[in-house]
C-alpha cells in the first residue's frame, strides 16, 4: 500500500474493507463529455486518457497491496444486480435482502446523474449511450491506447472497436 493511501486510511486496528467499484472508460468519457455539454466547458475524450490511466493504476495497485478490497465492476452490476449485491453483502458481512435492488423505494442520497431513479423502470440497467455519444475518432483515441488497454484489461475489461 502507498505511504499517502497508508495515511488515508490511518493506522489504527479498526478493519476497513474498501469496494473498488470500476467502469469501462468509454462509459467514463462518454459521461464526463456530457458533464462538460451541461456545464458549457467542453472536455476532451483525449484529455481525461490520463486520468483513466493513473486511476487503474492506483486501483491495480489496491488490489495487489490490501486483502480487503472488493472489485466491482459497474456492468457486473448492471448485468447481475443480485448477485452482485449478495457479493458485497458477503464481503462486507451484511445480511443479504431483496429490498436492497428496490433503489426508488428508499431515496436516501440521490447522486447527481442518476437518471434511473426517475425513469419509470423499476430495474437497474447499463448506461450503453457512450456508444452514441463519442465519435469514431474518440473512441479511437481510447482504444488504441496500449496502456489503457493493458490496465483495464487487468480490471476485467476488453476494450475493442
Amino acid at each position: 500500500m502507498r505511504q499517502d493511501d497508508q495515511k488515508r486510511m490511518g493506522t489504527d486496528p479498526i478493519i476497513r474493507k474498501i469496494l473498488l467499484l470500476t467502469r469501462d472508460p468509454r462509459g467514463l468519457a462518454s459521461s464526463n463529455k456530457l458533464a462538460g455539454i451541461r456545464k458549457n466547458v467542453p472536455r476532451s475524450v483525449s484529455s481525461k486518457i490520463p486520468v483513466y490511466i493513473e486511476f487503474a493504476q492506483r486501483a491495480l495497485r489496491l488490489l495487489e497491496s490490501h486483502s480487503l478490497v472488493l472489485l466491482l465492476r459497474y456492468e457486473d452490476l448492471c448485468a447481475n444486480p443480485s448477485g452482485t449485491i449478495r457479493k458485497v453483502c458477503n464481503f462486507l458481512g451484511v445480511t443479504y435482502n431483496e429490498s436492497m435492488l428496490q433503489f426508488k423505494e428508499d431515496r436516501g442520497h440521490v447522486l447527481k446523474g442518476n437518471r434511473m431513479i426517475f425513469d419509470e423502470r423499476n430495474t437497474i440497467s447499463e448506461d450503453t449511450s457512450w456508444i452514441d455519444i463519442l465519435t469514431s475518432n474518440e473512441i479511437f483515441s481510447l482504444v488504441e491506447n496500449q496502456q489503457l488497454i493493458s490496465l483495464y484489461q487487468k480490471l476485467g475489461y476488453k476494450l475493442t472497436n
